[in-house]
């Protein structure tokens, strides 16, 4: 199936919208990108859906009903937000909300929560040289020890380790690249000589 503006103009829309802020780079445009993403995942399923009768179809539904949690997440997860007010956004209780969340995603709205924040905190450390309580707080931790103890779980070593890592991981890609070239170069050259 092809997306062209005139079938589908509010996905061709989304897909401009991220494509500019992955291109600009604006403040908070990690957030934005995360956003149009979820946007154009539910239009895709929506879609996908219109053709699918049956499981897919009711499967469709589950995803339509709790988009405005996942929306909420995406937009204001730095905020203190409850399992609660999640369930009010989707007009469902919370125990519907749970079972809604579990069946398509396969995790608690709380998880999804916690590993949004997670993933925004994770891409911050890689990339800005923040204080991590500051990096916490703007990702919608309570306290700093919360932060560490969910980051750690996710990703079993602490935040600034896992900045470290990634700072390593950063200087060390393009020396391998160069290990890499000069070592298939030496082996083309030896290759050579032996053929002739």
């Amino acid at each position: 199936m092809r997306l062209t503006p005139a079938d589908q103009p509010r996905l061709c829309q989304a897909v401009d919208a991220l494509l500019a802020e992955i291109r600009d780079r604006r403040p908070w445009w990690l957030q934005s990108a995360y956003s149009l993403v979820g946007e154009l995942v539910i239009g895709a399923l929506r879609l996908q859906g219109e053709a699918a009768p049956g499981a897919a179809r009711r499967s469709l539904i589950g995803m339509d009903a709790i988009a405005p949690a996942l929306r909420l997440i995406a937009h204001k997860y730095a905020s203190a937000l409850t399992v609660g007010q999640l369930a009010r956004a989707c007009g469902m209780s919370i125990s519907h909300l749970r079972r809604c969340f579990v069946a398509q995603l396969g995790v608690s709205p709380r998880e999804r929560l916690l590993s949004h924040r997670i993933g925004i905190a994770a891409h911050r450390l890689e990339s800005d040289g923040e204080a991590i309580g500051s990096i916490a707080s703007d990702s919608g931790f309570q306290t700093a020890s919360s932060f560490h103890r969910q980051f750690h779980r996710r990703h079993g070593c602490s935040p600034r380790a896992y900045r470290v890592r990634a700072r390593n991981r950063s200087r060390t890609q393009p020396l391998a690249a160069v290990e890499e070239r000069a070592t298939a170069a030496s082996r083309s050259k030896t290759d050579r000589r032996r053929s002739s």
